[in-house]
């Protein structure tokens, strides 16, 4: 018995090609080697034969090098999966472009290296598809996550106008539910196949109107698809350091993880379905407008709970992206407007993330306006205090002048909220005073800078006639503050010769 046991479960066959394929049963097996073109499909007649038939199904297998085979063993339904060495040569005709969505299965070897050999297989595809120069990808990608209600679709087109996306965002479900076979594992809950799902977003991702960036909804999903982002990266940075005669993009990702909890999801997807029907109710009663699916796992707690267990059991995987990527966190129970508000905060501007590398490590030193106005008004406070006892009689001195001179032509510049005032009194040529004076009308409330205009002015003629001039510095003061308010302000319909009139 142990033998028997031995023999069938374990038994290894070689098909054309080099091919390892193991497997056991006493069903028949289909097997499809898509990428070379080869197809051997066998079935076990006896405990000790195996027997080469066709009329095969088309199953996958991934990468000229590396190849996966899976099928499955019935009745038990156990997946195998074996991942092979090989060099083969695609036979003439045979397609290599054909990838279909199955269910997703667990492999027993190292998630990176499954991602890897996935990823070289895309990628082969790719290149025997577009040229060099057509392998641009969206200098900005930004993947949408979240639990199944969270919002995701809600927040997407203030997310792109946000970003200053021209595109539509790239929505994993409604690329699944364009395929029947995809369609219907997700209806059910089930995860489709990472080979599917990659191969038609990276397709998606080369659009023209992605150049400037991209939005992805709903995806990654799994912790294969998470080292597929991170491969994708990678090979965008290695592209564009080789080839830097075709301008490629230098990557910026962000992911963006909207939270809610358990019954918030469920609540919102059973209120989604509800919602859903009476609209489509309503425009069937009035005769207009297209029906809106029903998503089946809307009309199910179960299923709705299904999905948002799903969501919790590759979370962790998501989180672990702020190691790479930045990562924002936004809880999502709230309101839409606290929410997009919390979306905008975490998504501002930062030089590091947007600037190239090389651009930002040449202005990184100096410093942002922010750090230059941190404590600005105490240092103010202490110069004034210095300017009181160190230099008494400066000080009293540009004091009186604003007093007796400025402070007249603010009144006659009220209206315009600005004067230009040129210092022509010697007074303003004295080392500090300038300073004084700035220092002096800010804490007052105005918007000042001294402005040093060199002027040539005649000094004497020489012998020849010629006019020898002297060059003098003269400060000229530009100030503004602002005007005052004469009427309220007019309504959106009012015009400007209403106003007048």
């Amino acid at each position: 018995a142990f033998f028997f046991f031995f023999f069938v479960v374990a038994k290894m066959r070689k098909l054309r090609g080099g091919l390892t394929v193991v497997g056991g049963g006493r069903t028949k097996r289909t097997v499809s080697v898509t990428r070379t073109g080869l197809q051997s499909c066998w079935r076990k007649s006896s405990p000790y034969s195996w027997n080469n038939f066709n009329d095969c199904n088309r199953f996958d297998i991934h990468d000229l090098n590396l190849k996966s085979v899976r099928y499955y063993c019935d009745p038990i339904e156990a997946v195998a999966s074996i991942v092979e060495e090989h060099e083969t040569t695609p036979e003439e005709g045979s397609d290599d472009s054909v990838i279909t969505p199955q269910t997703t299965t667990t492999n027993k070897s190292h998630p990176d290296h499954q991602a890897s050999v996935l990823f070289d297989a895309i990628w082969s595809q790719l290149e025997r598809q577009y040229t060099l120069a057509e392998l641009k990808f969206p200098k900005e990608m930004i993947f949408l996550m979240g639990a199944p209600g969270s919002g995701k679709g809600t927040n997407t087109n203030f997310i792109l106008h946000h970003r200053s996306m021209v595109g539509n965002p790239i929505v994993i479900s409604d690329l699944l539910d364009s395929d029947p076979d995809a369609k219907k594992l997700k209806d059910s809950g089930i995860l489709v196949d990472d080979s599917y799902v990659i191969s038609i977003l990276f397709k998606n991702l080369l659009f023209a109107e992605h150049r400037s960036g991209a939005l992805i909804d709903g995806f990654p999903r799994s912790k294969l698809q998470c080292e597929i982002i991170k491969l994708l990266y990678d090979k965008m940075q290695q592209l564009k350091k080789d080839n830097p005669t075709l301008d490629f993009p230098r990557p910026r990702f962000r992911m963006i993880v909207l939270w809610v909890d358990e019954n918030t999801s469920v609540k919102r997807q059973m209120d989604r379905a509800k919602k859903v029907a009476e609209e489509n109710a309503e425009k069937n009663l009035l005769g207009i407008g297209e029906q809106e699916e029903l998503r089946s796992t809307d009309l199910d707690e179960s299923k709705a709970r299904g999905r948002y267990k799903t969501f919790k059991e590759h979370f962790d995987t998501l989180v672990s992206l702020r190691q790479k990527f930045p990562f924002y966190l936004v809880h999502a129970r709230g309101k839409i407007q606290e929410v997009r508000r919390e979306i905008e905060e975490q998504m501002e501007y930062q030089s590091k993330l947007e600037l190239d590398d090389t651009v930002y490590a040449d202005i990184e030193s100096i410093p942002i306006a922010e750090q230059v106005t941190e404590g600005a008004r105490t240092n103010l406070i202490k110069r004034l205090e210095d300017y009181q006892m160190k230099k008494k009689e400066l000080w009293a001195r540009v004091v009186k002048k604003i007093k007796e001179d400025w402070v007249m032509k603010f009144e006659k510049g009220v209206m315009s909220g600005q004067i230009v005032i040129r210092g022509e009194d010697e007074l303003w040529n004295e080392e500090g005073a300038a300073d004084i004076a700035v220092d002096v009308m800010s804490e007052r409330g105005f918007r000042i800078f001294c402005d040093v205009h060199p002027e040539r002015i005649p000094d004497r003629v020489e012998s020849d006639g010629k006019i020898v001039c002297r060059v003098e510095q003269k400060k000229v003061f530009h100030i503004t503050f602002p005007p005052p308010v004469i009427r309220a302000k007019q309504g959106r319909g009012d015009s400007w010769l209403s106003v007048l009139k």
